[in-house]
């Protein structure tokens, strides 16, 4: 296995590039899966900790690929960052085709994007076109595709329009720039607080009961992307950036509103 992340490369995908570079066929999620263990039943006292592979521990390598090669900095600027949470996903990846080119250019290969990978992020923010979960050339998943043939496939990629400054667009910068977020997790009901405050105040919210449906209709109709039902203080990830983005729309708001929220003293 060789372990040489680019930056703001998904762990994986580095992963994926080391074993075929040694001819290692597939890949396994356990090689690059990273996640909170949940804290033991009954032991209120106890702060649940985060388990990395073991070759990241090996190379002294965890809090760097946790921060720069995962989705754990979005987590850790939404608070949300409790044991369900997803921070290396191994399903539904996606690429900017235009990304694909300029990688291929500037580090001579392709590779999965962290700021690519959240489900309800569609436009790449740098080029701001269409993001693709299924390769437009050899019709493959991304998620399952090899990083080396992406070469060769990009050699039929189209230019595609690119739809700056729309919502979608603001939302995937929204979100890149949450990933640069470097300090210690905030805490969920501190940043939950906080959104149903702002909604509150901008109108989209009214009273003090937090209905979920009608936000997830309004992020649907916004973003344009499907989300799961789910009751607010369970949010998944990826909505909790929808209703961040839906209250605040840029990062600097955001930050500018929890910057003084109490935060958890531990990754």
């Amino acid at each position: 296995m060789i372990f040489v992340p680019l930056p703001g490369e998904y762990i994986a995908s580095a992963v994926r590039r080391g074993n075929e570079t040694l001819g290692v066929k597939g890949l396994n999620k356990l090689d690059y899966r990273i996640k909170k263990k949940p804290r033991p039943q009954g032991k209120l006292g106890i702060e649940s900790v985060i388990e990395y592979p073991d070759f990241l521990i090996n190379h002294q390598a965890s809090s760097t690929v946790l921060y720069e090669n995962t989705l754990y900095p979005l987590a850790a600027a939404l608070g949300r960052t409790f044991a369900s949470c997803v921070y290396t996903p191994h399903a539904q990846w996606k690429i900017c085709l235009q990304c694909v080119i300029d990688d291929l250019e500037n580090h001579g290969t392709a590779f999965i994007h962290c700021s690519h990978l959240i489900y309800s992020v569609s436009l790449c923010q740098k080029h701001a076109i269409q993001l693709h979960s299924t390769c437009p050339t050899c019709l493959t998943s991304v998620t399952t595709h090899q990083i080396s043939q992406f070469t060769k496939c990009s050699e039929s990629y189209s230019k595609e329009p690119a739809i700056s400054s729309s919502p979608p667009h603001q939302y995937a910068l929204f979100i890149h720039s949450l990933l640069n977020y470097r300090g210690h997790p905030f805490t969920t009901w501190g940043i939950e607080i906080k959104i149903v405050k702002k909604m509150q105040e901008k109108g989209i919210l009214e009273g003090a009961m937090v209905d979920t449906y009608p936000l997830i209709k309004k992020a649907k109709e916004t973003l344009g992307v499907d989300f799961k039902f789910d009751f607010f203080h369970t949010l998944s990830m990826d909505i909790c950036s929808a209703m961040a983005f839906l209250a605040y729309t840029s990062a600097d708001s955001y930050f500018d509103d929890v910057s003084q929220l109490p935060k958890q003293d531990y990754l």
